[in-house]
Order: C-alpha cells, then sequence, then structure tokens
C-alpha cells in the first residue's frame, strides 16, 4: 500500500493539530513514519522502527513562524496580570469570544463548561443561584445567615448574596472561574472557589456593536455597547441588554365554578440591564475608572408537573381509604383564594361515585389526570410563583504606580431591592402561601491593593486591606398555611404565620471576623 506523501502528511498534521491551536512541520522520512505509526490518526503502534529510520535522517530545526505556539491566557487571579500558565490555581477562564461560542449567558451556563463547576436557582426562587464548585456548598441561603462557598467578583465588587446573580452576561471582557479554597487575596474566604467576572473597559477608541437574537417561545433579546472617545485622556462606555422569553411550562389552569382563570407559564423571565463605565487616564501612571450598574429582572417562577398519585392500602381517618389523605379527595374545603374545592368523590367511605359539580373540578385527583393529557411541561397552578428584583452597583477604581510598585484602590456600594412569592407546586388550589422581601440590602467594599517588585523581578510581593460591611435590616418573610381537616373548616379556621428578620454582617480585615446581629426575630400564628 502506498504511503502519503509530504505534502499530504503536512496538511494532515496540521489539520488535527490546528484544532488546539498548534502547527507542526513534518520532515519526509518522520513524517511518514509518524503517519505509519498512528501518532497523527491515534493508533497505538511500536515506536522503534521509526526512531531506527529517524536516525538515518537530517537534523531539521523549525522555522519561527511553525514552531508550536499558544494563545497567551492573562488572569488576575492574584490580584496582579499574570498568565495562566504561571499561577498554581486551576482556573478555568473565557474571554468574549469564547463566552459567545459556549452559549454562556448566564453565570448558570458556567456548568456546562466549566468541570466541576455546578450552578441552579433556588428551589422556588429563579433570581437566587446556587453555585457549587467541587462539590462545596452551603445551606442555600437568601438572606445574611450563611456565606456562600463559591465566592463572586463583578469587576473586583464582592457580591456576597446569591440573590441577583442569574441576570445575563454581557459586554463581557472575561470570565474566570477559581476552584478550590480561596485566601485573602480574593477577599473573603471561600471554601469551594470564586468566580471573576470582568466587563470590558472604555478604550480610546469609537466603536460598538449592536445583536439580536430570536428564538422559541418567543425569546427576544437585543444588547449592544458603544464606545466613545470624549478627549485625549477621558473615554466613556454604555452597555444596555433587554432579554426576554416565555415560560416552557404551559400553565392551563381554570375554575369553571368561579370562572378564575390563570394562564401564565411557568419558567419565564424578562432582564433588563445597563452598564456605564468612564476611564479617566491623565497620565500614563494614573487611571480613574468610574462605573455603574442597574439591573432589573422578572420571574414566572418554578413550577410542578405532577406525575401521578399513589393510592395506597393505609385506612385514614373514620375507615376511609388512605386515598382520602389528599386534600380535596373525600373532603371539601375553601382555600386561600376563597375558591370553593368540592370532593373528588361523593361516598368517601368506599371511595366510589366521582363527583360532577363544578367545584370538584379543581379537586387534586382531576388536575393530576388532566396533567397527564397536557404532557409533561404542563402544570395547573392557581397563583403563579414570582420573582422580581431591582439591582444597583456603583464603583471606582483608581490606579496609581509609583516606580515598580501599584497601588490599587477600590471602593462599592451595592443595593437592592428584591421580593417575591412561592404559592405551591403546581396546584389546583391554595393551602400555602410563601412570600418574602428584601426592600433595603446594602453593602460598603473598600479595598487597597499594593503591588510590587523587588531584586530584578525575582521577587514579587502582594500587600492589601479589605473592608466588607452589608445589612440587610427588613430582610423577611410571610408564611400563610392552611391545612384542610376531616370536617370542612371554615377560611378562619386556618393558620397564618408570619416570620420578620433582621440581619446585619460586617468585617474589618482581609482576614475577615464576621459578626451578625438579629435583634428582632418573631413568628405570629392567628386561628
Amino acid at each position: 500500500m502506498m504511503g502519503p506523501t509530504d505534502r499530504e502528511s503536512q496538511t494532515m498534521a496540521n489539520t488535527i493539530l490546528g484544532r488546539r491551536g498548534m502547527s507542526l512541520s513534518l520532515t519526509s522520512g518522520l513524517g511518514r513514519c509518524l503517519m505509519s505509526a498512528g501518532i497523527i490518526g491515534g493508533a497505538g503502534v511500536a515506536l522503534t522502527p521509526c526512531a531506527m529510520a529517524q536516525s538515518a535522517q537530517p537534523t531539521t530545526s523549525m522555522d519561527a513562524g511553525e514552531a508550536t505556539a499558544f494563545d497567551t491566557v492573562v488572569v488576575t487571579a492574584r490580584k496582579r496580570d499574570e498568565t495562566a500558565q504561571s499561577v498554581p490555581i486551576s482556573i478555568d477562564a473565557f474571554d468574549q469570544s469564547a463566552v459567545d461560542r459556549l452559549g454562556i449567558q448566564t453565570l448558570e451556563d458556567l456548568r456546562f463548561s466549566s468541570p466541576s463547576v455546578y450552578a441552579a436557582p433556588s428551589t422556588f426562587r429563579q433570581d437566587t443561584l446556587n453555585i457549587t464548585i467541587r462539590g462545596q456548598q452551603n445551606f442555600p441561603s437568601t438572606g445574611l445567615q450563611f456565606d456562600t462557598s463559591a465566592a463572586v467578583y463583578v469587576d473586583g465588587v464582592y457580591y456576597a448574596r446569591p440573590v441577583g446573580l442569574t441576570g445575563s452576561l454581557f459586554d463581557v471582557a472575561d470570565v474566570q472561574v477559581l476552584k478550590g479554597p480561596q485566601g485573602t487575596l480574593v477577599g473573603r474566604n471561600s471554601t469551594g472557589g470564586a468566580i471573576l467576572y470582568n466587563t470590558r473597559e472604555p478604550t480610546s477608541d469609537f466603536e460598538g456593536f449592536a445583536r439580536v437574537t430570536v428564538g422559541d417561545y418567543e425569546r427576544q433579546e437585543i444588547q449592544g455597547a458603544i464606545n466613545v472617545p470624549l478627549g485625549d485622556a477621558l473615554s466613556l462606555r454604555v452597555s444596555a441588554l433587554d432579554s426576554r422569553q416565555n415560560g416552557y411550562v404551559k400553565n392551563y389552569f381554570s375554575d369553571p365554578a368561579s370562572g378564575y382563570r390563570n394562564y401564565t407559564p411557568g419558567m419565564g423571565y424578562q432582564r433588563t440591564a445597563g452598564q456605564l463605565a468612564l476611564l479617566w487616564t491623565p497620565a500614563d501612571d494614573f487611571s480613574l475608572l468610574l462605573r455603574g450598574k442597574f439591573a432589573s429582572e422578572d420571574y414566572t417562577g418554578v413550577v410542578y408537573h405532577d406525575l401521578g398519585y399513589f393510592v395506597g392500602t393505609t385506612l385514614a381517618a373514620a375507615g376511609r381509604p388512605s386515598i382520602c389523605n389528599i386534600p380535596g379527595t373525600c373532603t371539601g374545603f375553601t382555600d386561600l383564594l376563597g375558591h370553593v374545592v368540592t370532593p373528588y368523590y361523593t361516598n368517601y367511605q368506599t371511595g366510589t361515585a366521582v363527583s360532577t359539580a363544578p367545584g370538584a373540578y379543581n379537586a387534586l385527583l382531576n388536575s393530576v389526570a388532566r396533567e397527564q393529557t397536557y404532557g409533561f411541561w404542563s402544570t395547573e397552578q392557581a397563583v403563579t410563583n414570582k420573582n422580581t428584583g431591582d439591582y444597583q452597583t456603583y464603583s471606582a477604581v483608581a490606579d496609581k504606580r509609583f516606580g515598580s510598585i501599584d497601588v490599587r484602590l477600590l471602593t462599592a456600594y451595592r443595593t437592592f431591592d428584591n421580593e417575591g412569592a412561592s404559592a405551591g407546586r403546581g396546584l389546583s388550589y391554595v393551602t400555602n402561601i410563601n412570600a418574602y422581601r428584601t426592600p433595603k440590602y446594602r453593602s460598603y467594599q473598600t479595598e487597597l491593593t499594593l503591588n510590587g517588585a523587588a531584586l530584578d523581578e525575582q521577587l514579587k510581593y502582594t500587600a492589601g486591606l479589605f473592608y466588607f460591611r452589608e445589612t440587610s435590616p427588613n430582610d423577611g418573610g410571610e408564611n400563610w398555611l392552611y391545612l384542610p381537616s376531616a370536617g370542612t373548616p371554615a377560611p378562619s379556621a386556618g393558620r397564618q404565620i408570619t416570620y420578620t428578620d433582621q440581619t446585619s454582617n460586617t468585617g474589618k480585615t482581609r482576614a475577615t471576623r464576621p459578626t451578625r446581629k438579629r435583634p428582632m426575630a418573631f413568628s405570629r400564628i392567628r386561628a
């Protein structure tokens, strides 16, 4: 069999290695040897004959343009610009082109592109993102009770709470995922790792872009940015995003007795955000960068699809079949919306004679049967779960160089107002409503970092101070719980549980020692 020619060997090798950003030049004998041995193709063949044959060939050096080369990836994992290869930390780095190519639209999408990273919204709250790195995750917390195991920094600003991390990524400079425990160099200690998310800074060029995306479920997204030089030392960059999509879980709730309907699909969203950056560089060794970020998010919430029910064999109270333990099956009641739900069975003793009364339409067994007809991506939920929030972040970064020492001062202020409600798990009636609200979250951050070098660049050092304080004086929620009894209770026989909480968390040094205050925590139960 005739082997490949020198030109064919060169072409095949460059085609395969080119996928990894490399190019290989093969000499005549070595090229045919590697191709026949399967090193390029992947077959495992002994190399001894090749080595012997190659020993007779003259040694040929590669041209400079043909040498193997890798793209240089610059990261800031240790508070200074360094190549990823020189940093002793496991890092996944994504620039703007990688974010677009891999379809990373939110921080949640990193779970598909970064190994050992998992991110998903909290149960019943699409606005709260729980991030797990290398299996490390603290108890999902939407308040100030627990610090996250994976810290998130946006343009150097520490986002201490998982609330509001579900927004879209746009006008990205890079996203860095640091895996493993992080020390004081990235602010507060985090056992799982850290995510550094940086947006693009203003430049001296007039430029911009616009991107429009459409998709199924009426997905519509438009984003863009414009960079405007305002003089020799001043530049402005403005970017904005509007993204929305209807939910993919259809809601078919209808109450023929009252005429009330709810067709709002679950898992829908609308995100609007804007970023403003102003860069002043009056000298080569000094710069001042001001940023403002604004975001508004609205989610239709998580819903459930009922897969079925289990009749069981254990008898319920009064000798009834155990299926009577399901509300609305053998006993009627009025839910928290004031809707009357009559029993599914008219004969609760035997579990027979299905009721045809209009109120029985929304008994659970009827609802489950209809959901099986609608298909898996369906629900019958009387009240839509909602998550809404408005978020603002303001920061200023001053960078000054004194010889071999670089001094960087960052100060930031972050605030958000957030509220939502969870009204059941895909039920056709409402017996449990949980409402929460965080109306006055505030955080303050100041960080001073010094980077220097000595001994002819053989010694590099970093020093700094870090201050962080956050408050949430009105963080809390309410839970309305209505438990149908064996009889037919009136609406006033339900229970209402009200819970309010006030917490704060303060740390004043790089190795932070947080203190928490809970001056008010009480519950109120009313019959």
